[in-house]
């Protein structure tokens, strides 16, 4: 299944400084013609190997939680996914070019 990841505008990390990102916010985008779909995730990762990032003064919180509800908060972190028709998609184009010119400008 293909997968594009588009990294958010790296000056404003998730966690840390510009000059030493801790964690970075990105967006994947898989599909798969077999299945007839197309996901969506956004997702918060750490910088040095991608993997998902979790706070640490979060796990803390979780700390008095039974194992198996900790480890399911932990897998609800690994992102948000929404898989999407294509009228939904086509929604997500309109929506994102009309945010873009208004924000920045048409391009010409």
């Amino acid at each position: 299944m293909p997968k594009e990841v588009i990294y958010a505008d790296r000056g404003y990390p998730a966690y840390g400084t510009t000059d030493a990102p801790e964690a970075e916010s990105v967006i994947e985008v898989s599909w798969s013609k077999e299945a007839s779909h197309v996901q969506i995730a956004t997702r918060c990762v750490r910088s040095s190997d991608h993997a998902p990032f979790v706070h640490e003064s979060f796990l803390d919180y979780l700390k008095p939680l039974p194992e198996d509800e900790r480890l399911g908060v932990l897998s609800m972190m690994a992102g948000l996914y929404a898989t999407l028709d294509r009228e939904s998609i086509n929604n997500i184009i309109r929506v994102l070019r009309r945010a873009r010119d208004q924000a920045f400008g048409r391009d010409e």
